[in-house]
């Protein structure tokens, strides 16, 4: 399977896909102020929006089921050679996209942070930090139209793509996209119907910019604060940073700690857990990648015989990379945060005035996390779970029968089981 780690994530029909981990635990549907409100269920964010126990695609029938085309290819070897190109194609321009644009906004929210935790009096730095951050936000849009371009290039036929859309790039023998396809836009954030590949880039972009923004959101909490300081409007710029059902957003109305050693300590752990975000994105995506693009060359191949025998060769390669990044990657990640972060109190971490990991606590009730005498931990391993579970919505965008070829590879990653 692709490789969970043991941190937490919702849960997902006994699948264990995508870098995330435990299972959701018990619904905790959001309080809400008068009338008793029960929203309907949105397919992509990693939350249970309705209260019925069933996150995201596990939904059903509300959400559309995962792509899976029950170990079968395209039984065309020129035309499965193309779609394999294509989704390759797909997995190293998008994900270059979302670290690129994950590390963009860091560099924007850490300016911000540091201005308002060490120079509050300094009435030059906050606009210093707009004029810097409003190139990053600039470039994300020019980053946006260079990846619709590469995937065009590569999977789209009438851009003289070798991929064909409708046998190849739509079917569940293929790529799976017709999976993806949507209902209402409220609940699903792609299109209703692919008419194009044009509507499958457009999917894919929306989805990597929401998540990158949600991502950002569990690893800085006043993220949403820090960029409107920059003159950002959130509800045209960055929507999915707005969070208004699960309250895991911060803000402390532009005030920062008191004690000036704490602060430098602060805008140094923001820093680290932002930079963490970009690893693991980074780190993840490399061993799903590989995985998939293994499974999917097994897959393609006729022979049932050959095909298993190919699955049960590349199954051995793709669980040391997941074991090697359980054990050795994710362990220096932490190792690195908790470094930077662990001068600060609980209180200083929690506090709006701080980092604002207190306003995280009903996005954290969702998960089960380990237990932990040290409440900074659970926190830190929240952001984790989060950040898996959004890594999630990225790769089935990237590679729509994610969660077919993990079953195919049987790889284990939680602790065994």
């Amino acid at each position: 399977m692709i490789p969970r780690l043991v941190l937490g994530s919702p849960r997902r029909s006994g699948f264990l896909v995508a870098l995330t981990v435990l299972t959701l635990a018990t619904s905790m549907a959001p309080t809400l102020a008068g009338p008793a409100i029960v929203p309907t269920e949105i397919c992509d964010n990693c939350f249970d929006d309705d209260g019925n126990t069933f996150t995201d695609r596990d939904d059903q029938p509300i959400c559309t089921a995962p792509a899976n085309g029950a170990l079968a290819g395209l039984g065309d070897e020129s035309e499965a050679k193309a779609a394999i190109k294509c989704q390759k194609a797909i997995e190293k321009a998008s994900t270059k996209f979302a670290v690129t644009k994950l590390g963009r906004l860091s560099k924007c929210v850490n300016q911000a942070f540091a201005c308002i935790q060490r120079k509050n009096s300094d009435t030059t730095c906050l606009p210093k930090a707009t004029t810097a951050c409003d190139k990053q936000v600039g470039a994300i849009a020019t980053d946006a139209t260079k990846l619709r371009a590469t995937l065009a290039k590569a999977c789209d036929e009438s851009q003289g793509a070798s991929v064909s859309f409708a046998n190849a790039v739509l079917p569940v023998t293929g790529l799976g996209y017709v999976a993806e396809e949507g209902g209402t836009p409220a609940v699903h954030p792609c299109a209703q119907s692919f008419a194009s590949f044009t509507d499958v880039a457009d999917c894919i972009v929306t989805r990597h910019e929401c998540s990158i923004e949600r991502i950002l959101l569990a690893a800085a909490p006043r993220a949403g604060e820090m960029l409107s300081a920059l003159g950002h409007d959130l509800a045209t710029d960055f929507p999915c940073l707005l969070d208004p059902l699960t309250n895991s957003g911060s803000n402390g109305g532009g005030l920062g700690l008191a004690d000036v050693a704490t602060q430098k300590t602060a805008v140094k752990c923001q820093a680290a857990i932002t930079r963490s975000a970009a690893s693991f994105a980074a780190g993840g995506a490399n061993i799903i990648h590989k995985c998939a693009d293994e499974a999917a060359a097994c897959v393609q191949i006729t022979d049932a015989s050959q095909r298993d025998a190919c699955g049960q060769k590349a199954a051995p390669k793709c669980q040391a990379a997941v074991d090697k990044f359980r054990h050795v990657t994710l362990n220096k990640i932490f190792f690195a945060v908790e470094t930077k972060c662990g001068p600060l109190s609980l209180v200083d971490l929690n506090s709006s005035s701080g980092l604002g990991f207190g306003a995280t606590a009903g996005r954290c009730a969702q998960f089960m996390l380990k237990p932990d005498a040290d409440q900074r931990v659970v926190e830190l391993e929240c952001v984790a779970a989060r950040h898996f579970c959004e890594d999630e919505q990225l790769f089935e965008r990237q590679v729509p029968r994610v969660r077919e070829y993990a079953d195919f590879l049987g790889i284990q990653y939680n602790n065994g089981a």
